[in-house]
């Protein structure tokens, strides 16, 4: 038997079971069923529909207000439609779809529903910027595919029939008008089927019906029904107005483009395609399933240009740009600067050719010329020595910018090497290493200093590109850096394509890399990381995991932190820790308090870019005092006696001019 049946056979024995365990426990518990007449408190009329009432009632059962619904009038034909509308609304179990809680009769029939408290969405596409009208749009795609999934069509979809609640949540609601079209194979409900084409009378809102709706005898309804309905609603958020402002079946309907029918609103044109392909007349034009309309949406959310915009390439090349924007400004910039560069030297350097041309030029002709006419000789020697002079001149001018050519590498190159124990900016370092690499294109240290740079900004891709193209494999603490990168190294987003790793994966990386040589790679990559905008909470538990992955020999920890809202500095408490040694995790953050006390032999070096004002190591074997020089903003030291020398102290005395020791027992 095919894996998919089985499954499908286990899920259906599973409800079996499920239902007959409810039935059994109804059957044991007779005595908690209440009447409806006792159960409900029916109160204000809330809503009316065009088969129904909605009226706000009160559940004794469960304590909470629904919304109850009767129907209309007491007809059987009423009321039959009323129990459809029900058990279609029952079958549809969607988080964007209300749900049906309780069915009964009460004098009349009735069935409850989940009391949902906020606006229309007729109303919020006044109040609410386009994208999020659209994100509400992308979750109406939501229910009604799931919709479709079960077999059933809307068939009255319009802004009035969508609500919005308090808390931002998207519910369809009104299935009077819907229709199951089909039982699909692996649904349990049974319901049965609607048949079309019986009756020869239209319903619904004419402004968003479909044109097969309009002639119900003749034209068979399907989804792409509804999906004509789904264009009618992405209208009016982007026109802020119906489809067709007509309110009789029988007028005519002529379909305007959303951006002639509301040019003062610049609508995009990849929506207005969408739109007017969801809103064809014919329903093989339309999009075939609302997950086709759905992409389209999500694709111009995203940056992209929907599918039925056929967008031209300049189109396509400016959204590009947009979705990449600091990367284009960056390559600019760099563009600029090379070639401006590259321009003015060969300009210079064809200048000096040409003056020792004309130099050399002058000399023939005036030696010639002395040959010539002897009578002249004195004379014209004098204008070639002259002549010879300025060539000579000249020439020392061109070995005066070649060697100025080479010292403007040499200055680069020493840059880059000082630059990474400085506290400098992206831009600027990395406009030094484009111009040192467009003086010396194959230089190790220059390169290995980009790749470097590169992964400090977690730019690990744009490094490993670098890295194959020179073929740098034999600076072995750059392979294997960029070794352990590739283990974790995604493509499924375009954030990770740029190189920047996953939490978990980057916690890994840096607890490999932080054990060896790489050590002080690896606290700039922390500082980085820890330095960019991210809640307090995920910032937390990076640091509290980076301490574990590098201190693999503590194997018991407390780690207490406390962050005052509105405060920069956080007070981290450490101590009793053992075996902590690595404080990689802490690199570039800024504390109020750091206690270290008892935790054996720990590495301040790795705190140099971390900004602390009070710091504890009574009980700790600290490896140099010498790095507390090191700490900026430090105010005070808590130690024990002898823990630190007098010349230790006096050196950090003249460091620090209001540094506090304190010392405890």
């Amino acid at each position: 038997m095919p894996r998919n049946k089985q499954e499908s056979l286990s899920q259906s024995v599973s409800e079996i079971d499920d239902r007959l365990g409810d039935l059994y426990q109804q059957l044991n518990h007779q005595e908690e069923y209440i009447e409806p007449d006792e159960r409900y408190q029916v109160e204000d009329l809330m809503a009316q529909g065009g088969l129904k009432d909605i009226h706000k009632a009160f559940d004794c059962k469960a304590s909470r207000y629904v919304a109850m619904a009767f129907p209309k009038d007491d007809s059987k034909e009423s009321e039959e439609a009323f129990r459809r509308e029900a058990q279609i609304s029952a079958l549809l179990e969607h988080s964007n779809i209300i749900p049906v809680y309780d069915m009964g009769w009460l004098k009349q029939p009735f069935f409850t529903m989940k009391l949902v408290q906020g606006e229309s969405l007729n109303k919020a596409i006044y109040n609410q910027p386009l994208n999020k009208s659209l994100q509400v749009f992308i979750k109406i795609c939501d229910a009604i595919s799931y919709a479709h999934s079960r077999g059933v069509v809307h068939l009255d979809l319009k802004p009035d029939n969508v609500c919005i609640d308090n808390f931002g949540e998207v519910f369809v609601y009104d299935w009077g008008m819907a229709l199951r079209l089909y039982i699909p194979e692996d649904d349990m409900n049974f319901l049965s089927p609607d048949i079309q084409g019986v009756s020869n009378e239209c319903k619904g809102t004419p402004a968003f019906m479909a044109p097969e709706q309009l002639t119900p005898n003749k034209k068979v309804v399907d989804e792409r029904t509804d999906i004509f309905s789904l264009g009618g609603l992405l209208y009016s958020i982007l026109t802020k107005k119906v489809p067709f402002d007509i309110k009789s079946f029988n007028s005519k309907r002529e379909l305007i483009a959303p951006s002639k029918r509301s040019p003062e609103l610049h609508i995009d044109n990849g929506l207005v395609a969408v739109c007017l392909k969801a809103m064809s007349e014919n329903p093989e034009q339309r999009y075939q399933t609302v997950d086709e309309l759905r992409h389209e949406i999500d694709r111009y959310l995203d940056g992209f240009a929907p599918s039925a915009e056929n967008a031209s390439f300049l189109k396509t090349l400016s959204l590009l740009v947009r979705r990449h924007k600091k990367i284009c400004v960056t390559v600019m910039i760099a563009f600029t600067i090379i070639t401006t560069l590259i321009i003015g030297f060969i300009t210079r350097l064809k200048i000096s050719e040409q003056q020792i041309l004309e130099a050399l030029n002058v000399a023939t002709e005036e030696t010639a010329r002395a040959e010539k006419e002897r009578s002249r000789a004195e004379s014209n020697q004098q204008k070639a020595e002259k002549a010879l002079s300025e060539a000579q001149i000249n020439f020392k001018m061109y070995l005066g910018e070649k060697k100025e050519r080479e010292h403007l590498k040499d200055l680069s190159i020493s840059n880059i090497n000082s630059v990474f124990t400085e506290k400098w900016t992206y831009t600027r370092t990395l406009n030094q290493l484009n111009l040192a690499l467009a003086a010396a294109p194959e230089d190790l240290k220059v390169l290995t200093n980009k790749i470097i740079f590169l992964i400090f900004y977690e730019k690990n891709e744009q490094a490993y590109q670098l890295y194959l193209k020179h073929n740098l494999e034999k600076q072995t603490f750059i392979k294997r850096i960029l070794d352990e990168y590739i283990k974790y190294r995604r493509d499924d987003t375009a954030y990770y394509r740029q190189g920047y790793l996953h939490d978990d994966d980057f916690i890994k990386f840096i607890s490999t890399i932080g054990s060896t040589e790489s050590a002080w790679i690896a606290r700039r990559i922390v500082h980085h990381r820890l330095s960019r905008p991210q809640p307090t909470e995920r910032r937390l538990l990076l640091i509290r995991e980076i301490l574990k992955g590098t201190n693999a020999q503590q194997e018991k920890w407390n780690v207490q932190f406390n962050t005052n809202e509105g405060s920069v500095f956080t007070d981290l408490d450490l101590s009793g820790h053992e075996n902590l040694s690595n404080l990689i995790a802490l690199c570039g953050l800024k504390i109020g308090t750091l206690d270290l006390s008892d935790c054996g032999q720990v590495r301040l070096e790795d705190l140099n870019s971390s900004y602390i004002r009070k710091i504890i190591i009574n009980g700790s074997e600290v490896e140099s005092m010498e790095s507390l020089q090191h700490l900026p903003g430090l105010e005070e030291v808590v130690l024990q006696k002898g823990q630190i020398s007098a010349e230790e102290q006096d050196v950090l005395g003249k460091t620090y001019l209001q540094l506090k020791f304190t010392y405890v027992d």
